[in-house]
Parts: C-alpha cells; sequence; structure tokens
C-alpha cells in the first residue's frame, strides 16, 4: 500500500470504530451517518484485508488485528493532530468524551457546553457514565474522567476541581422532621440511598450506616436527580450532595438539613490517559473543565 493513496480521514474513522466497537456510536461520535461509518469500515476492511470487527450475538467484537491497532492508532492521531491544532485556544471541530455520574453532569455540564459554545463552537461533548473503573473507561476512549478521589486509588495524571459535602434531604412537609434532624430520628427514618455509581454506597452512607446498623433502607437509586422525586410525599431521608442539590433546584418539595452527625466530604476530580498530556485539545478542554470548577466551588448557602 502507498502512503500517499492513504486517506486521512480512514484513520479517523478507523480509531472511532476501534474505540467504540459499534458503527452507530463511532458514527456519532465524528458526527457521521450510520451509512457513512458502514462505508468507511468496508474500505478499512478492505485495506487491511482483515473485517476488524465481527458479530457475536447482538454485539461487533474487535479481531486480534483490531485490538493490536486500537492503542496504536490512538497514538498516531495524537501526534497528527498536534500537527495541525495551532494551540490550546483553537482546538477546532472534535468530539470529546467525559465521564461522570449524573450528578458530575448536573453541576458541571451546563457551564461547560456554554463557554465552548462561545470558546470552541465546534467541540462536542459525548457524555458517558461511570460504568467502568478509571482504567477501563480510558481503554474504551473516554477523554476525561470526572469522580471523587475516594471512589477508587488511581494512578493516571488528574487535577483537582472542587469539594462538595453532604446533607441530609427530606420531604418540605415532613410529618415528624423539624429544622433539624437528630440521629435518632434519622435512625428511625426509611432511607434512601443514593449511590455514585459502581462503588456502590457512598462512603458518607457507609458512615451513617455504621452508626444506624438496624436502619431501614426503602430504595436504593444510582440516579441522584430521582433522590428529590422518591422523597415528595413520604418520611423517607436520604443524603444529597449540596452542589447538586442546588444545581437541580431542588425547590420547595424538598429540605436540606444539615447532617446529625459529620460526614466525610467528597473531592471531586478530573482523570486523563497520560498520552493526552500535550495534546492542544485535550489541554484546551480541561483548562475549560478547571475554570468551570472553579465557578463551582463558590460557597453555596448553608443548610439549615
Amino acid at each position: 500500500m502507498k502512503l500517499s493513496s492513504l486517506d486521512l480521514n480512514l484513520l479517523v474513522a478507523l480509531d472511532a470504530l476501534l474505540q467504540e466497537a459499534n458503527v452507530t456510536r463511532a458514527g456519532r461520535r465524528l458526527d457521521l451517518s450510520q451509512s457513512a461509518m458502514s462505508g468507511a469500515l468496508a474500505r478499512l476492511r478492505k485495506l487491511f484485508g482483515d473485517p476488524l470487527l465481527v458479530r457475536t450475538g447482538n454485539d461487533l467484537r474487535l479481531t486480534p488485528l483490531a485490538v493490536r491497532l486500537r492503542g496504536e492508532v490512538a497514538e498516531l492521531l495524537v501526534g497528527v493532530r498536534g500537527l495541525f491544532e495551532v494551540g490550546p485556544g483553537e482546538p477546532g471541530r472534535r468530539v470529546f468524551t467525559v465521564a461522570g455520574s449524573d450528578y458530575t453532569m448536573l453541576v458541571l455540564l451546563p457551564s461547560l457546553l456554554e463557554r465552548l459554545r462561545r470558546r470552541a463552537p465546534e467541540v462536542r461533548i459525548d457524555a458517558r457514565p461511570l460504568s467502568r473503573t478509571a482504567a477501563a473507561l480510558v481503554d474504551e476512549g473516554i477523554d476525561v474522567i470526572v469522580q471523587p478521589r475516594e471512589l477508587e486509588h488511581v494512578t493516571m495524571p488528574s487535577r483537582d476541581l472542587f469539594v462538595d459535602r453532604w446533607l441530609c434531604a427530606v420531604w418540605a412537609d415532613h410529618p415528624t422532621v423539624g429544622d433539624r434532624l437528630t440521629l435518632a430520628e434519622f435512625r428511625g427514618l426509611p432511607q434512601v440511598v443514593y449511590s455514585l455509581g459502581r462503588a456502590g454506597p457512598s462512603i458518607a452512607d457507609a458512615h451513617l450506616a455504621r452508626m444506624a446498623p438496624d436502619r431501614t433502607v426503602a430504595a436504593s437509586v444510582e440516579s441522584f436527580l430521582m433522590v428529590p422525586v422518591l422523597l415528595e410525599g413520604t418520611s423517607a431521608v436520604s443524603l444529597l450532595l449540596e452542589r447538586g442539590a442546588w444545581a437541580t433546584r431542588v425547590g420547595p418539595a424538598v429540605r436540606l438539613l444539615a447532617p446529625p452527625v459529620p460526614l466525610p466530604d467528597i473531592h471531586q476530580a478530573m482523570y486523563w490517559d497520560a498520552r493526552f498530556d500535550a495534546d492542544p485539545g485535550h489541554t484546551f478542554l480541561r483548562e475549560q473543565i478547571s475554570e468551570v470548577a472553579a465557578e463551582v466551588a463558590a460557597p453555596v448557602r448553608a443548610a439549615g
């Protein structure tokens, strides 16, 4: 194969297909139709003399050659992008994947999207859940992971973003809870447990569980947005992160109270693969996230 005959766009398509192992998601990542991505896959199969993706049941899996190519192609594209990106202020047309809980997206994403609209309108964010460990997510092609440092030990490059605290939340018209919540009251109320994702209940909830081992767990959810809905009209209590609570505008239906005992804060951080350290576009994204996080870190009004 002559290098002069190679279409650089095929290299970009190959990277997306190898990272996503899914034609539709690869197309979405590049803002291309499924038919266009299928055409690119057909050309790549002919070019490499290998199917690259093979169907197993309802899923597509990488062939051994595709597995070997995945890391090499990703690193090659980092170098190619560096040749054409003038600087961190000019990322050009690019899709970045950011993984985080729905709490993270509530707190950071609206301001980040508005900032990108003004400063880099061709940049698009593809938000993903915290479905796996940080290392596994990076292997899947995630650009940035935002999660609490307390969730797992991560050895990748990182940057602190902001600190948040846990508050107790009850229905605004709770039949028994007043302006303060005692530990005895907390123990006696049914509880809605919010999980930060794959790690299960939060450190704060685990701490309270040790203090109230006989508590009644009415529900356990991974969605931050579900907690206020489940509290309304009930006698249940839950823990919510303060900045997320204000971001959701919990409003008159839910009251936020100081917890009956001190609870450990969470420390939100941003992680990325070391191979993106010098990537100008990636550096630009990290700077935008950091600036948004600095705004988020501003004091919020105290709970009762």
